[in-house]
């Protein structure tokens, strides 16, 4: 039975990869830069990261481990959102989804000792018409730092702010729970 090593601090994605039923311990601690080229198609950009996040694990990985890393980008008119760094950096991204769709992709890559496997899954999320209040009482009240886009769907944003949702909300959330079942599935058969 393989051991899936979780390659990530996100509260978030440890409570979705226990929603897949499988086994599996948190990786160690490491740092990966989250830079990629500059003229990138933003499409590629969680594929990239993904990728780099795996090679960049430091441990070797023993007979029966597979090796989980995952990225998550916020896509609005083919440019990237990452993680605002700053409260004012954080309200101007909201203010850019704001009455608005963008694109939300998640790449999971799944690694062992002699192969690996990259996939992705696209969401799509409208966006209502948020107002400076709206914004500034999530920014104010909840984490934006730590998300890409500056907002978690499963937070007070998602039911006030958000119209619908097109695709996986897991994916939105960080991580394609039902994608990863059928994918980590045929990697194991290899």
């Amino acid at each position: 039975m393989a051991i899936f090593i979780l390659a990530s601090s996100s509260p978030r994605r440890h409570l979705l990869i226990s929603e897949c039923g499988v086994e599996f311990t948190v990786g160690v601690k490491y740092d990966c830069e989250e830079d990629y080229p500059e003229h990138m198609p933003s499409e590629e950009v969680s594929l990239f990261l993904s990728k780099k996040k795996s090679e960049a694990y430091p441990e070797k990985l023993l007979e029966g481990e597979v090796l989980v890393t995952a990225d998550t980008t916020v896509i609005i008119n083919g440019r990237v959102l990452g993680k605002p760094s700053t409260r004012n950096e954080a309200i101007e991204m909201l203010l850019s989804l704001s009455a608005t769709e963008h694109h939300v992709i998640t790449a999971v890559t799944l690694r062992d000792k002699d192969h690996s496997h990259t996939f992705m899954e696209t969401s799509i999320v409208h966006f209502r018409k948020l107002t400076m209040n709206d914004i500034e009482f999530y920014v104010d009240n909840f984490n934006p730092y730590d998300k890409a886009g500056a907002y978690g769907i499963q937070e007070w944003i998602g039911e006030h702010g958000v119209e619908r949702i097109e695709g996986s909300l897991s994916n939105i959330i960080g991580f394609p729970v039902e994608r990863f079942k059928k994918e980590a599935k045929t990697f194991l058969l290899k």
